[in-house]
């Protein structure tokens, strides 16, 4: 009984030295395959997590700082006033509905106030109870975020 016992336990201790030198050299394999791949790089046209962009589609924009687009609005307002959002967005390069949103967001603080200009349009002022030396410097440089490069197709 003890034999029987001892030859199952040596049986089990080869298969598992078989299977284990089995997993040993596809490690290896695996590893020299890696090798002759090089090191890794990234791929020019790669987003974020694998995935690639449609072709023909624009590059995402990075996103502005926090406040950068507020403060861009503001001071392009004060600078001119009675500017329409459509002037607003494309003077600062910031996507029309994030100008629409932020103007609400400014006329709901009572920072910025709606104006009417000829021919029924709105547009847009600091607003009138607004001190020239309130929170929103005028000294404030506009952060815009500058549009992503287009990726350049590698040559394999």
């Amino acid at each position: 009984m003890a034999e029987e016992l001892l030859e199952r336990v040596l049986r089990e201790i080869r298969d598992r030295r078989v299977a284990a030198w089995a997993a040993r050299e596809e490690s290896q394999r695996l590893e020299q395959a890696l090798v002759a791949l090089g090191p890794p790089r990234e791929r020019s046209g790669s987003r974020a997590g694998g995935r690639s962009r449609r072709p023909g589609s624009k590059p995402r924009r990075r996103r502005a700082a926090p406040g950068a687009n507020r403060t861009a609005i503001v001071a392009l307002v004060r600078d001119r006033p009675g500017a329409t959002a459509a002037e607003i967005a494309e003077a600062t390069k910031i996507g029309r509905s994030t100008v629409t949103t932020t103007l609400g967001r400014l006329i709901d603080a009572e920072d910025v106030q709606r104006v009417e200009l000829p021919g029924g349009r709105t547009g847009f002022s600091i607003h009138e109870a607004q001190p020239e030396n309130a929170a929103i410097s005028e000294s404030a440089e506009p952060e815009i975020a500058e549009p992503v490069p287009e990726a350049t197709p590698a040559s394999d």
